[in-house]
């Protein structure tokens, strides 16, 4: 016949591996990377434990209006990142993001002007 005791320290034992198994599942995180490229944003969603949970990817255009230009529209990279934002995260509880982090183009720059909605990149040559 078991003792009190360790029928007792059993039980205490069993306690704490539910215990860590609820505080795991309530500390569930989620962290967002944001790759905005020349064409197309990228997206990653992954967990706290470092496991990429979900890849996507929206394309957006380049427009050439004369030779040697080439151009985007700024809003379409605010669209296309929102969109995949909202497809990246509809399987969770967005709640339990806790952090976005983005990196942007390097060679991409949004014009002055917010009403002329372009931007020149890296292969634009009216700056020449």
């Amino acid at each position: 016949m078991r003792s009190a005791t360790t029928s007792l320290e059993e039980y205490v034992t069993k306690q704490k591996i539910h215990l860590r198994k609820r505080q795991k599942e309530e500390l569930r995180m989620f962290y967002i990377g944001v790759d905005l490229g020349t064409s197309a944003v990228k997206l990653l969603l992954m967990d706290s434990e470092g496991k990429i949970r979900k890849i996507v990817s929206k394309q957006y255009p380049i427009s050439f209006p004369h030779p040697g230009w080439s151009e985007q529209n700024p809003v379409d990279w605010y669209e296309k990142s929102i969109e995949g934002i909202r497809e990246l995260t509809e399987d969770i509880n967005r709640q339990e993001v806790a952090g976005i982090s983005f990196g942007g183009q390097m060679h991409g720059l949004p014009s002055g002007d917010p009403l002329e909605r372009r931007a020149f990149n890296k292969g634009d040559g009216l700056s020449q």
